[in-house]
C-alpha cells in the first residue's frame, strides 16, 4: 500500500524538526502508523544525516585539477555508508577532500579510515590541519600513512578492509596494484580515472565482481566501485 504524498511529507518534516526542538514536535502514536509509515521513521534520521553531510561535502574546494570531482566524492561518502563499511583504506590522499568524505562515512560507521600517501605534493600537516578545520573530532577516525600505495598493499602486516578506494598512480601500469586491492578488500573496492585502463572488459571479468558501477565526471574521469 503506497501513503498518500501529504502524509509522507508530514512523517518527513516531523522528522526534522525533531533534530531542532523535541518540544515543538507533536508525537505520532505509533500504534496508529502503518508498515510504510514505520519504516519511513525508522529511515529518516538517516537520511537527514546524511543529506546534512552532503551538503557539508559539496562546499569543499575542488577547483584542484588533481582533485576528485564533487560528485564522485559523494559517490564514495554513499558508497561508503551503504555498505557500512567500518575499515576503509585510501590510497592516495592529495589534498585530503576524499578522506573527508570517507571519514565522514567511518565515523558514521564507527569506523576509521587509514589513508596512504606519498605526501610529496601536499604534506600530511597541511592536510592534517584541514581535516581538524573542518571537523576537530574527525581526526579519531583518521589514520594517515606515508608511503607508496605499492608497499602498503605488499606489507603482509597490513590488514584487509571492508573498503578500498584508489587514487594514486593511475592505469595500466598499476594493474598489480588494482588487484591487490581487490584481494585485500572483504566487500568494496573502489577506483578513480578507470577510463586509463585500455582493456575494461577484461579487467572487470578477471575481477569477477556481484555488480559493479561506473560515473564520469565533467572532465570525462570515471569512478568505478565494485562489490565483492
Amino acid at each position: 500500500m503506497s501513503l498518500p504524498h501529504l502524509r509522507r511529507q508530514q512523517l518527513f518534516w516531523q522528522q526534522e524538526q525533531h533534530k531542532k526542538s523535541l518540544e515543538d514536535v507533536q508525537p505520532v502514536e505509533e500504534e496508529k502508523l502503518l508498515p510504510e509509515e514505520k519504516q519511513i521513521l525508522e529511515e529518516s534520521p538517516k537520511l537527514i544525516d546524511m543529506t546534512l553531510t552532503e551538503q557539508m561535502i559539496a562546499k569543499q574546494d575542488f577547483s584542484h585539477p588533481a582533485t576528485t570531482a564533487k560528485e564522485h566524492v559523494l559517490d564514495l561518502y554513499k558508497a561508503a555508508i551503504e555498505s557500512e563499511s567500518q575499515k576503509i583504506l585510501e590510497l592516495g590522499s592529495h589534498k585530503g577532500i576524499s578522506t573527508v568524505a570517507l571519514a565522514l562515512a567511518a565515523k558514521y560507521n564507527k569506523g576509521f579510515v587509514c589513508s596512504v600517501d606519498l605526501c610529496d605534493e601536499i604534506p600530511t600537516e597541511e592536510r592534517i590541519t584541514y581535516w581538524q578545520s573542518f571537523d576537530i573530532d574527525l581526526m579519531r577516525h583518521i589514520f594517515p600513512y606515508k608511503e607508496y600505495a605499492v608497499n602498503y598493499l605488499q606489507d603482509e602486516n597490513s590488514p584487509k578492509f571492508n573498503f578500498i578506494f584508489h587514487d594514486a598512480v593511475h592505469g595500466d601500469q598499476v594493474l598489480p596494484e588494482y588487484y591487490a586491492c581487490w584481494q585485500k578488500t572483504l566487500g568494496v573496492f573502489a577506483m578513480h580515472d578507470f577510463d586509463q585502463i585500455s582493456n575494461q572488459g577484461e579487467f572487470v571479468r578477471n575481477l569477477n565482481p556481484r555488480k559493479y558501477m561506473v560515473s564520469k565526471d565533467d572532465r570525462n574521469r570515471e569512478l568505478a566501485i565494485f562489490y565483492k
